[in-house]
């Protein structure tokens, strides 16, 4: 066995069929890896072990630093939550896992951040503090709309006899009023907002089949949004954004929307809704996931320095995040759209 980087034409080939042919998420794309290291300035890395000439796992990487000149880090992977060694068959996991490991010594690299629930030889993992919710639509549609607590069911009802309306947008169309959305959210929420650079380059890189816009719309505007990526295995919840007036989020337009999204990707044959990941400590957040009826579970991560001293992620009601997010919040428009992604490079 042995590690390569997938870079000369019939090596990208081979990495792109592996993950078509394995219903991988976004997050394994060259494309997605491409978008960060334009956007961030990250090296990328789209690793496959192969056995015998064989693909058989693949792990995309990038390598980032605080400032140049400065230690080091690969992580797995900037911007997403949960990105395991994709692997062709579980027989392969601990000598790819190994190899991996070896590989990563091999860059002298400083720090490694893996999200990936398997251990990885030579690091170790601990829990991130975040967990993950997921959704599953497998029983079909009438079974997943009895599993919603009394208060989602309620929101959807208020929702279409107000009139707010649901459709699937596309990215020309409505990028703009999504991102505006989105820089109400991000700064109401005290958090730096993704440049409007990622989203562009989303864009331009991804098909309206791989990455799809959903709205809600009240008296002709949109007033709440997201972007999922629908893959084989699952519907992963990218981003979401919604109007700063809360006379109109009142009207409980996002029960309305994810209820119009759940069901047409039960209609398409997906059998999971991932919610994405929420940090223990938000439990208002778990609590509205799992009122839809998905369940949550712990995401692990390995590092080479171990939970303890590796920078473990800070606690969103930690004293750091809470001044930061006051700083967000108070801070001119314009200020805080151009320090946003110098801060997201850092800690992405």
């Amino acid at each position: 066995m042995e590690i390569v980087v997938a870079q000369t034409k019939d090596d990208v080939r081979r990495y792109d069929d592996f993950v078509e042919n394995h219903g991988a998420s976004i997050y394994y794309s060259r494309v997605w890896g491409q978008c960060v290291s334009s956007v961030y300035r990250y090296s990328y890395l789209p690793l496959m072990v192969e056995d015998g000439g064989q693909v058989i796992a693949i792990m995309p990487v990038c390598i980032k630093s605080l400032l140049p000149g400065f230690a080091k880090k690969l992580v797995v992977l900037p911007f997403s939550h949960h990105v395991p060694l994709l692997l062709a068959d579980i027989q392969f996991a601990s000598d790819a896992c190994r190899l991996v490991g070896e590989f990563v010594k091999s860059l002298g690299i400083s720090s490694v951040l893996l999200k990936n629930a398997e251990p990885i030889a030579g690091l170790q993992s601990y829990d991130s503090g975040y967990l993950v919710s997921r959704l599953s639509l497998d029983p079909g549609m009438a079974h997943v709309r009895k599993g919603y607590a009394t208060a989602v069911k309620r929101g959807i009802k208020k929702a279409t006899q107000s009139g707010v309306e649901v459709f699937r947008n596309g990215f020309d169309e409505f990028q703009g009023v999504f991102y505006d959305l989105m820089v109400e959210t991000r700064r109401r929420q005290g958090v730096p907002v993704y440049p409007k650079a990622h989203f562009s380059l989303l864009k331009d890189l991804f098909d309206d089949n791989s990455l799809e816009l959903w709205g809600a719309h009240y008296q002709g505007q949109m007033i709440s949004g997201i972007v999922i990526n629908r893959c084989q295995s699952a519907t992963i919840y990218l981003y979401g954004a919604s109007r700063d007036n809360q006379e109109v989020m009142t009207l409980r337009p996002n029960n309305l929307l994810f209820d119009h999204v759940i069901a047409d990707c039960e209609s398409g044959g997906v059998g999971i809704f991932d919610f994405g990941i929420s940090h223990r400590t938000n439990e208002g957040l778990i609590r509205f996931k799992e009122s839809w009826g998905a369940t949550s579970e712990p995401v692990y991560y390995s590092n080479t320095k171990g939970a303890a001293s590796s920078g473990q992620m800070l606690k969103p009601n930690s004293f750091i995040p809470s001044l930061a997010g006051r700083v967000f919040r108070s801070m001119p428009l314009a200020v805080y759209r151009y320090g946003s992604p110098l801060l997201l490079r850092l800690v992405g």
